[in-house]
């Protein structure tokens, strides 16, 4: 939620740094040869978190959504992967539970949180200290990356606050009575966070966030198409950006 926190202040920072150039992409010295060197690349079942927010700022889990948008999240991710030439493994939570990979995976998302925390203390890095990282997830990634026969890991962590029906005519009315858009200008929040790492080494190679003020659940008008469809195509378009440094041209 503190990823999700920061982004009104997002544009502020960005107007403020003036020439410097900043960014939200992390990675390693290593990460374009290592990126060309391997194939094989584990989608790890994505972390998603989306909550509805009422007209007094109360947050409710959406959890049944959650469930529906992971299983959306993990597909496109896999589409978007493969269409960067790498060979791609969805591991499914009921796979980590029925391989007894349950403790092994814990480890590994809590070491990959720890790693996540130190990479976006601050979510804009000048360039040449973002571009040289050197966290690593030590053995949870090592150990995951052998049980499960692949060179890379790949992480997705998705969040979301989405405002009610009663949220949004409130903003509304005080965007009217105040002249001001303001109040309207961030009717939902989200971002998507992609992390890979090296699962031979447990050196985080490359990560990418994505902060939006329109998150993926379908609006009113959205829904005058299929929720599926409508939702896809959010994604493959913030896909389609975040992933742009990705690209493996052996296959």
């Amino acid at each position: 939620m503190r990823l999700l926190l920061i982004l009104p202040l997002i544009l502020v920072i960005i107007t403020a740094s003036g020439c410097a150039k900043v960014t939200k992409e992390r990675h390693s010295p290593d990460f374009e040869s290592k990126i060309k060197e391997y194939n094989d690349v584990v989608v790890l079942p994505p972390k998603v978190e989306v909550n509805m927010v009422d007209v007094v700022g109360k947050k409710k889990r959406m959890h049944d959504y959650e469930d529906y948008l992971e299983n959306i999240i993990k597909e496109e991710v896999v589409k978007a992967i493969q269409d960067k030439g790498f060979r791609v493994k969805k591991l499914h939570r009921r796979e980590i539970w029925e391989q007894q990979l349950s403790e092994d995976f814990a480890r590994l998302q809590q070491s990959f949180n720890t790693a996540k925390d130190k990479l976006y203390a601050r979510v804009l890095w000048e360039e040449e200290k973002a571009f040289s990282i050197s966290e690593n997830l030590g053995i949870p990634a090592i150990v995951f990356g052998k049980k499960n026969d692949s060179n890379l890991l790949l992480f997705i962590e998705y969040e979301a606050a989405v405002k009610t029906n009663g949220a949004r005519a409130r903003d509304f009315i005080i965007s009217v009575l105040t002249n001001s858009s303001a109040a309207m200008e961030n009717d939902d929040t989200s971002y998507l966070l992609i992390g890979i790492i090296d699962a031979l080494s447990g050196n985080v190679l490359w990560s990418n966030i994505i902060y939006s003020n329109q998150g993926l659940y379908a609006s009113t008008f959205d829904k005058l198409y299929s929720r599926d469809k409508v939702e896809a195509e959010k994604l493959r378009f913030i896909l389609s950006d975040i992933l742009k440094p990705i690209c493996n041209n052996k296959n």
